[in-house]
């Protein structure tokens, strides 16, 4: 554990007033510019990639009061982005996310020594790689094309998980 010395310390207040001062800039980009790191972090006087959580309650403030969602671009900043492009992080960004998390999941319960379970602990690493499995075929990009090829408006989880078995609502 890193120790901070007394005049290195934050207090929660202080992270208050940092993330009002990178909200405050935030507010300000228009659609399709970049906010930089450097920007932010001359604001705060202090390297804005060391303190991740001032940018991460900044950005959280921005997309609960006016809707604004920005996307990092690595080592350079943030990007404020329009409708069309948030539209496409939140259909294709988490999907790839749930399937890398499955793989790595499913992975380590090939480490599981079985016979060292109790059999309620057995049934229930089986049931959830069964459910994680299904979880990652159903995220896959071609079903997500099918489902908005039949329909405009959300499903019910029961009609969701009806088409992903049947290809038919």
């Amino acid at each position: 554990m890193k120790y901070l010395a007394k005049d290195q310390r934050t207090t929660i207040g202080e992270l208050s007033i940092d993330a009002k001062k990178v909200y405050d800039a935030l507010i300000l980009v228009p659609e399709g510019s970049v906010i930089e790191y450097s920007y932010l972090s001359n604001i705060l006087q202090r390297d804005i990639q060391k303190k991740r959580g001032i940018l991460a309650t900044a950005r959280r403030m921005a997309q609960r009061e006016l809707g604004l969602i920005f996307d990092c671009i690595s080592n350079v900043g943030l990007k404020r982005l329009n409708s069309s492009q948030i539209a496409e992080k939140v259909t294709t960004q988490p999907f790839r996310r749930i399937k890398s998390t499955v793989r790595s999941t499913v992975g380590q319960m090939h480490c599981i020594k079985h016979e060292e379970l109790t059999n309620d602990e057995h049934v229930r690493v089986i049931a959830s790689r069964s459910i994680l499995e299904m979880i990652a075929d159903s995220a896959k990009q071609g079903n997500i094309n099918d489902m908005a090829r039949h329909t405009a408006e959300p499903l019910p989880v029961g009609k969701t998980l009806k088409f992903l078995m049947t290809g038919q609502l």
